[in-house]
């Protein structure tokens, strides 16, 4: 092959680095930088220059893909944080602003008649702290009943529900054609009625009742109930349960200072007792007064409250709040 000069081997010297030259061309040059060292120099050189471009490139390749990347999870942080904002509003839109239905059992009421006005107000407040009552709704069916319907709702950035009442304004009827109000309920709990209020202890004590004096944890519940303890004092409790009548027996633990306040007290207490425990004929009570004699005095369910039958004052919540306004508790 003839000797190419060096400006023709120098010429085709990036064709050849980069493999772009043809088999009879790299001989040639091949052949040219043996013999000379200019040429290879110049050749050492380019590759040299060469690697050093590859190696910026890839450099520079490596930066924008990393800052491609550092993009990526900024796009993917900013995406996941306001998702997550995103739900945290609705969150909180849901517990403070929209709420949900309330707990008719976790309200406090009261029930006010306004005889100008012809209405009963009911205000309300939620029983525990952090909540509040919203949304509240009233509609009266064609019988005269009320329903008042209510929402609670978290209170934001510490306020207190007690300053945010709830009050519904309930129209007592007979105007304009309607029928006369005679009941009101919060959701299915019964507050109201034919000129009443049913007070929160009635709803307990009604929910309470049971049919059968053998029921021990039932009639205890009623018991507690009255607070019978607190106001008489500790006792133990047995059933007369073998044969009619039946009976139950409170046996007062510490000497009695006040007979005739604990008497009092538990003629009151034995005819509610006898009200919401269908089979229960008589209460009994065994107590030591102050000088040590043993005393026991027993009711039945005509003994305090002769005009009434205790028995018809458990059937419903209205006939029960009577009974314990007749009793003063």
């Amino acid at each position: 092959m003839t000797n190419l000069p060096c400006g023709i081997v120098q010429d085709l010297m990036p064709s050849y680095i980069d493999g772009l030259s043809c088999e009879e061309t790299n001989e040639a040059v091949l052949a040219h930088i043996e013999n000379c060292s200019e040429c290879r120099q110049a050749l050492d050189a380019m590759r040299e220059k060469e690697n050093r471009e590859s190696a910026d490139n890839n450099k520079k390749d490596v930066q924008y893909l990393k800052k491609i990347k550092r993009r990526s999870k900024i796009r993917v942080f900013s995406a996941v944080l306001a998702t997550i904002c995103a739900l945290a509003l609705v969150i909180l839109l849901k517990l403070c602003v929209i709420g949900s239905p309330a707990d008719p059992s976790l309200i406090r009421y009261a029930s006010t008649v306004d005889a100008d006005a012809n209405t009963v107000q009911v205000s309300m407040m939620p029983i525990g702290g952090g909540t509040k009552l919203i949304d509240e709704k009233l509609t009266v069916d064609n019988d005269g009943r009320a329903l008042i319907s209510v929402k609670k709702a978290r209170c934001l950035f510490g306020a207190r529900a007690d300053r945010m009442p709830c009050s519904v304004t309930v129209p007592l009827g007979d105007d304009n054609g309607s029928a006369p109000l005679s009941s009101i309920y919060i959701g299915d709990r019964l507050i109201w009625q034919y000129g009443l209020s049913i007070s929160e202890k009635t709803i307990e004590l009604y929910a309470a009742r049971t049919p059968y004096i053998g029921n021990a944890s039932a009639v205890g519940k009623i018991a507690n109930l009255l607070g019978i303890s607190s106001v008489c004092g500790n006792y133990l409790m047995s059933l007369q349960t073998s044969a009619e009548p039946y009976g139950m027996t409170l046996e007062f633990q510490e000497p009695c200072g006040d007979t005739e306040a604990l008497n009092d007290n538990m003629n009151r207490f034995s005819s509610v007792l006898i009200a919401l425990v269908d089979n229960l004929d008589r209460v009994s009570w065994t107590y030591t007064d102050s000088q040590g004699n043993a005393c026991e005095q027993t009711v039945g369910s005509g003994d305090v409250l002769p005009q009434l039958n205790l028995k018809d004052c458990g059937k419903s919540e209205l006939a029960l709040q009577r009974l314990l306004n007749s009793l003063g508790l």
